[in-house]
Order: structure tokens, then C-alpha cells, then sequence
């Protein structure tokens, strides 16, 4: 035999080393930290409530921009006009002639259909049941681009809520009593200047 030694012959050949390169690293830490910056962001968005809509207003008119309103109740049919000063005058069948009339009352229930929610709409064909057919009361509210007729109902069974339509739309909307009682003060308001208190708004209401 060869004096090679075995240990020679069979030497075992260098190891590669298993490190992996910093530019691997560097590139791993870099997609799992945008990885972590994005579960930051989206899980919490899909996680947390949906925030919450506004309810939409009863009329969405601007109170400042109606130049004029028909009201109908009962007997008694009226046309408020805006004055160029910004008062209002009023007229009608059983008025005589066009005469001013106090604001506030105005104001006041255009500033309330403009702000107060609708709680609930839905579509009925039996529109009698909520008053409806006939109505208890008519109101239509004209600025210079855009018309809406607010058609008032009967109160729900504890008097906290009124059923009414905003036309041309075919639904029942419930809404708050205030609605009401506003339109009640100016129903009374024009029955004063026309000289009819007493005779329209308590009757016309179904009180």
C-alpha cells in the first residue's frame, strides 16, 4: 500500500456557510415591518363601529331662501310672502287684501321642519290610518329653484310624534310633535290676523 494517508484521501471538503447575508435580513425586517404598519392601520379600521350617519332633516330647504308658503287647514287657505326687508305679508281667499304678519311664527316652524330628524319613514297605502287622507294640514314651502309640501297627519298614540308626507316622496315620515305644535302657533298666527282666532287651528287639528 501507498504510504497516503487515509485521512488524506478521504478529507471532508469546507462547510458553506449557513449565514444568512444582511441584505436578506435587511430585506425581511423591512416587508415584515410594513406588514405590521399595515395590520396597524386596517385591523383597527375594520374593527371599530361604524361611525355613525346623520339623520337627514325633515325638508332640506334652506329657511333662509323660502320666499313663499301656501298653508291650507281646515277652512282657512293663506299665501305668506317675503318681503324684500325680510318680513312677511299674508294673503288669501278670506283675507282682505295683503297685509304684514309677525315673523316669528314663520321663522320659528320653517327653522324646525329645517332641523328636527326624521325618525322613521316607510311606504303605506293606507294613508287614512296616519291621517293622511284627508290631511289634517297642508304647508308648501317654494324658494326660487325647488318646491316641497309638508302634509300633516295625525300624532302617534302617546302625542310624542307626528306622521307626516314631504311630496313629491310617497313615504310616511314620523317626526317629532314639535312639528306640531309649530304649525298649530301658525295656524293661530294667521287666524289672528285674518281675524278668525278661534275658528281654524283647534278644528282644523281635530282638537
Amino acid at each position: 500500500m501507498s504510504g497516503t494517508s487515509s485521512a488524506g484521501g478521504l478529507a471532508a471538503a469546507p462547510v458553506a456557510s449557513e449565514a444568512i447575508p444582511w441584505r436578506r435580513l435587511s430585506a425581511m425586517a423591512a416587508v415584515a415591518l410594513g406588514l405590521g404598519l399595515w395590520a396597524l392601520w386596517v385591523v383597527p379600521a375594520r374593527l371599530a363601529p361604524p361611525q355613525p350617519r346623520a339623520a337627514a332633516p325633515l325638508v332640506p330647504i334652506d329657511p333662509s331662501a323660502v320666499r313663499q308658503i301656501e298653508l291650507q287647514s281646515g277652512p282657512l287657505e293663506a299665501r305668506l310672502y317675503r318681503t324684500p326687508g325680510g318680513g312677511w305679508s299674508l294673503s288669501g281667499p278670506t283675507i282682505e287684501g295683503q297685509r304684514t304678519i309677525a315673523s316669528d311664527p314663520i321663522e320659528t316652524f320653517l327653522d324646525v321642519v329645517h332641523s328636527l330628524p326624521r325618525l322613521t319613514q316607510f311606504v303605506e297605502t293606507d294613508l287614512a290610518a296616519f291621517g293622511l287622507a284627508p290631511p289634517r294640514g297642508r304647508v308648501a314651502i317654494q324658494t326660487e329653484r325647488e318646491a316641497m309640501t309638508i302634509v300633516i297627519g295625525d300624532r302617534n298614540a302617546p302625542l310624542t310624534a307626528l306622521y307626516v308626507q314631504v311630496l313629491p316622496a310617497p313615504d310616511v315620515v314620523l317626526v317629532g310633535s314639535v312639528v306640531f305644535w309649530e304649525f298649530d302657533k301658525l295656524v293661530g298666527s294667521i287666524d289672528r290676523e285674518a281675524g278668525r282666532a278661534g275658528d281654524g287651528a283647534d278644528a282644523a287639528l281635530g282638537r
